[in-house]
């Protein structure tokens, strides 16, 4: 088992290994993180010591486990003594080591499972959107460009033509604007020490300019954040795209609210590796992700509503290139969108 360890102890999943007694033989780092307890504190006791004993039925496995070649595959809820529980997948196999057998169990949790199969799907469907969006520019670059030249060859005399040129030029550069917004995700933007609440802040002097009047907006910052290293340009184009998602949420609502919170989070989605994370929390009391999309939330082309639904699939591949991501939560009366960025190292080690 010594020379297998070093090698174990690098696997993501959590492995166990029990005796045919049902002792603890091995725990790698994964199965300690897991279960929240070290390796040294189990080694030697059996499983019912801190796991219910009806959450792993060890005699019945052993018992189909007849060849060391068979595997077998079950999904169960495992609870804990300390009254904690989990849904896991597990891949359970009998083992020889040093002439004697052991029970191998890979644990895998259903959750964390479910979300980077949800992540490699949305990022089949943001190449798929990156090309669209290219293609997009063409369509759409080249006659804004031949639109742009028309309106200075308008005669300014009456004035009223001056005013059509004025305005046309005005709107062929805010569409200019938005389709190069649309492209930035593609882009390797450079990245500067920022304020996040500065961000959250030009976000919603932007919404305001439209906000219907009966919209509160609340802002609950940690004051205590550190300065993030990111791009700006697309850190705000994340965080405008959920608030304004969350303002059309919001329009049939009875004493409608928009918060903005940011906190510091020792929990969070992100990689093993990552110790603290920054959470931007935009949260609305609107009516809610239909059930029918909440699966689908994040992929491009996917909306409730009568637009492109490009918006939250953009939103998610600018938070990946930050190496953050984003979680949602949804029903009626409060939604919250949660964006986690990783709080830089020379914050994180204090």
């Amino acid at each position: 088992m010594d020379s297998e360890a070093p090698l174990l102890s690098q696997i993501t999943t959590a492995i166990l290994i029990l005796d045919l007694n049902g002792r603890f033989f091995y725990l790698n780092n994964s199965a300690e993180r897991a279960v929240g307890i070290t390796a040294r504190n189990l080694i030697g006791k059996r499983f019912n010591y801190f796991i219910e004993a009806e959450s792993l039925p060890v005699r019945e496995w052993l018992s189909q486990l007849s060849h060391l070649e068979t595997k077998i595959y079950d999904k169960r809820l495992l609870q804990f003594k300390n009254q904690q529980s989990v849904d896991a997948e597990l891949v359970l196999q009998k083992i020889l080591l040093a002439n004697d057998y052991y029970l191998l169990i890979e644990w895998q949790n259903s959750s964390l499972v479910k979300r980077h199969k949800q992540e490699e799907e949305i990022l089949r469907q943001q190449q798929i959107q990156q090309q669209l969006l290219n293609n997009l520019a063409h369509e759409i670059k080249t006659p804004l460009t031949g639109i742009a030249g028309a309106a200075q060859l308008i005669n300014p005399e009456p004035k009223d033509n001056l005013e059509i040129s004025n305005v046309i030029s005005k709107e062929v550069k805010r569409l200019t604007q938005l389709v190069n917004r649309m492209l930035l995700g593609q882009q390797v933007a450079s990245r500067l020490r920022v304020n996040i609440h500065e961000i959250i802040e030009d976000v919603i002097r932007f919404l305001s300019l439209n906000l219907p009047p009966n919209i509160t907006i609340v802002r609950d910052y940690d004051p205590s954040l550190p300065e993030l290293e990111l791009a700006p340009e697309q850190i705000y184009q994340v965080v405008l795209n959920l608030a304004q998602n969350s303002v059309d949420a919001l329009v049939e609502t009875n004493n409608p609210k928009l918060t903005f919170k940011t906190r510091i989070k020792k929990e969070h989605p992100l990689a093993p590796e990552v110790n603290l994370a920054v959470c931007i929390s935009i949260i609305d009391n609107g009516c809610g992700i239909p059930e029918a999309l909440k699966p689908s939330i994040f992929f491009p082309m996917i909306s409730g509503k009568n637009s492109s639904g490009l918006g939250l699939g953009i939103a998610q591949g600018l938070l990946q290139q930050h190496q953050g991501t984003i979680e949602v939560d949804s029903k009626n009366g409060l939604t919250q969108f949660r964006c986690y960025l990783p709080l830089n190292s020379d914050h994180s080690n204090g």
